[in-house]
């Protein structure tokens, strides 16, 4: 049985690595999340789901998480943002 990471996945069976992270997401394609958070899928996994069928755009998005953004970004933002209102006025 061989293993692959979403990665290597990916290029060989040419599928986006989003469809795969949706399937796993979904409970649709089982993986094993070793070290550095990176999912394992096994081979038989992948053929399992591909001889399937399975329309992974139907698959529910995965809601993207929004980590606090650096001061040094924010005041940029702030910074752009008042010379554009200015601008406008």
């Amino acid at each position: 049985m061989k293993t692959y990471t979403i990665k290597e996945a990916s290029g060989l069976f040419h599928i986006p690595q989003e469809y795969l992270k949706r399937a796993i997401a979904a409970k649709r394609l089982p993986a094993a999340k070793v070290q550095n958070n990176q999912h394992v899928i096994t081979d038989s996994a992948l053929e399992k789901l591909l001889n399937d069928g399975i329309d992974f755009t139907s698959l529910p998005k995965i809601p993207k998480k929004k980590g606090k953004m650096p001061e040094h970004f924010r005041k940029r933002i702030e910074e752009l943002r008042r010379k554009k209102a200015q601008k406008a006025a």
